[in-house]
């Protein structure tokens, strides 16, 4: 696994070396959603949307320095970077343009060698991660533009991503479609809004919020959603190639960091 980054700080420099994280390659557990199926007495069924369970990341390796008194602060330094319960950022240099958004639970360290506690300059340390949202995520972001009203292909990693959708005027009551590979609406967003040259109207969908700028002030706009739902691009809604989007009036763009399970 080679360095750990904790926010973008590479913990080598403190005197971190990894030698083994557990649990991430594994997919996140899953919980089957069950509801009684017609006509079969007894029998149940799994519904369509099953419950991903939280990831734990463990960290282990030894922490090292040239004497006991920089190892006290490089250790200090290393639980100054991961709060309990704080959230952090934490990535690997085996793929380190993904990072997974976690909080420390646990940080151990144990002397090693034959000297004593107080005079030993390397530790073994194992450092334990949650992460609420088991996805990793791509650190720049996929910016699909110059959508148009004609299905602009969305490139999905191997978890779902809600984008941010813009579409600037002139446009009269913009139409989002999403659809899967083979051409099918997925879902649909309206919009009911005249936006004005030079102005925009924007939707968060993981934020499930919704902003209009007119005449650079940006204002809420929660109520000119009027039909539809916000949108999610699913890595299941493709094959070989990807699911895509369009909208109706004006020029969209999407905005979103491509998921990993």
């Amino acid at each position: 696994m080679g360095v750990l980054y904790i926010n973008d700080t590479d913990t080598s420099t403190l005197g971190l070396i990894v030698a083994s994280v557990t649990g991430l390659g594994d997919i996140p557990q899953v919980t089957l959603r069950t509801r009684d199926r017609y006509a079969w007495a007894g029998a149940m069924e799994t519904t369509t949307k099953a419950k991903e369970g939280m990831r734990t990341l463990t960290v282990a390796g030894v922490i090292k320095a040239t004497t006991v008194g920089t190892l006290e602060t490089n250790l200090d330094a290393l639980k100054a970077l991961a709060v309990p319960n704080a959230t952090c950022r934490v990535r690997f240099t085996n793929n380190a343009n993904r990072e997974w958004v976690a909080k420390l639970t646990d940080v151990a360290v144990t002397p090693l060698g034959s000297g004593g506690q107080f005079v030993n300059p390397w530790q073994a340390i194992t450092l334990k991660f949650l992460c609420p949202d088991p996805f990793g995520y791509e650190l720049s972001n996929t910016v699909i533009s110059s959508i148009g009203n004609a299905d602009s292909a969305c490139a999905v990693g191997t978890a779902p991503s809600r984008p941010v959708l813009r579409c600037t005027g002139i446009a009269t009551n913009p139409l989002w479609t999403y659809k899967n590979q083979a051409g099918t609406t997925i879902t649909t967003l309206q919009l009911t809004y005249a936006i004005l040259s030079g102005d925009w109207i924007e939707v968060d969908c993981a934020a499930m919020t919704i902003k209009k700028s007119v005449s650079s002030v940006i204002t809420d706009a929660l109520t000119t959603l009027t039909a539809g739902d916000f949108i999610l691009l699913d890595p299941k809604d493709k094959t070989t190639t990807s699911p895509t989007l369009r909208v109706s009036v004006g020029t969209g763009t999407a905005t979103y960091k491509k998921a990993y399970r």
